[in-house]
Parts: C-alpha cells; structure tokens; sequence
C-alpha cells in the first residue's frame, strides 16, 4: 500500500493521489451494503474521479494507477486490520506484518542505497527510517487499536477526512493547489463514502435489533 502511493505521489500531486486512493474503503463500504443510496454513492464517486482527473491537464496515468492500487490495498487493509485486531493481542499483528513487509521491500531498499553517493547514505537512511515509523509502524498501531473499540464501518467513515487533510498538506506544505472542479470532486468521494458507511452501518444495527427481538 505505502509503496504504490509513494510511487504515485512522485508523479501526480498529494491531494489527488490520496483521494484516488480513498476509493478503496469507498469500494469496501458499498459492497457491504446493496441499496438504492449506494447506487447514488457510486454515482457521486464516479463524478468525483471526472472531476478530479479529468478537468486536469496532462495527468500521469502511471500515477494514476498507481493510486488505485494503493487503494485497493488499502480496502484490504481495513478488512484484514480488523481480523487481526480480533485475533491478536497489543501490537502482535502490526509487528508481524511490519517484519513480512521488510522482508518483501528490503532488496528493493538495499539497490536504491547502493547507488546513493557516500555522503548522502547516511542521510537517506535516516528519512528512511523516520518515513517507516511515521508513516507505518505508529499509525498502523494506532489503527489496529482504534479497530478493536469501534466498528469497521465506523472507521472507514473517519478515514473520510483524509482527502481534505491530504489536499491542505499539498497546499501548505509542498505549494500543490486544486482548482475548484477538483475541490468538488474531492469533495463528492469524501461525502460519498461517509453516507455509504453510515448506511451501511445503519443497517447493521437495525439487523442487530431484530435479531435481538426474536431471541428475546
């Protein structure tokens, strides 16, 4: 997931490359629940996507893709998060998926500082570093215990901010600005996916309730 948004973000800008991203969960909440409010979330998405990459000149469509594959990862992520958030105590998942995904990324790390000049490994490697626990080790931890106190759905819904934090960060921190048919798409999946969340949380509760009444 981390290594296809970073492949993304190094051709098209932050707030686009996370909002893409963010139809994974978005995908994830409609499939749970099939209603005629899904539908229009679908729809809202779709229009959401047009507006974000294609009202934009000369959009890398490599940074694109990559997006949406991080995004699917990223729906995988919330589903398997919570199986082990329910299986395993503390940080015992986090710890074992960190040390399989080092596995899996340590050739790649290891050819891309061989070729960095003497003075400039050092340096590399401690934004590297500080990247892995910023970025992985404490928020992934933060999640998997988040996930074990609320629902699934209820978590997708709060990674709605995540565009609009995204799309500020790009603009604050690296000087990125969206035009305003962008800011509306932004917006469209950031809504769609709260209001499929919710339904479908919704749902959940009411099915819990007759369930409840029969068994009473």
């Amino acid at each position: 997931m981390n290594i296809t948004i970073y492949m993304s973000l190094a051709r098209i800008d932050l707030g686009l490359a996370v909002t893409l991203e963010f139809l994974g969960p978005l995908a994830l909440a409609l499939l749970a629940s099939r209603r005629a409010l899904d539908l229009i979330c679908g729809i809202a998405a779709g229009v959401g996507v047009f507006l974000l990459t294609g009202t934009i000149d000369d959009v890398d469509p490599i940074g694109v893709l990559l997006a949406l594959v991080a995004g699917a990862a990223w729906a995988g992520y919330i589903v398997t998060g919570q199986r082990v958030a329910d299986r395993m105590s503390g940080t015992q998942g986090t710890a074992v998926a960190s040390g399989v995904a080092a596995v899996i990324t340590l050739p790649f790390l290891i050819a891309a500082l061989v070729q960095l000049p003497a003075d400039e490994f050092v340096r590399v490697l401690s934004i590297g570093l500080a990247v892995g626990v910023l970025s992985s080790a404490l928020p992934y931890s933060l999640d998997i215990a988040v996930l074990r106190r609320i629902p699934r759905g209820l978590f997708s819904v709060l990674q709605s901010v995540h565009p609009a934090v995204a799309a500020l960060a790009g603009l604050v921190i690296l000087g990125q600005t969206l035009g305003l048919l962008q800011v509306i798409g932004l917006a469209a999946i950031s809504a769609a996916n709260a209001a499929a969340v919710l339904g479908s949380a919704r749902r959940e509760r009411l099915a819990r309730r007759a369930e409840q009444a029969l068994l009473a």
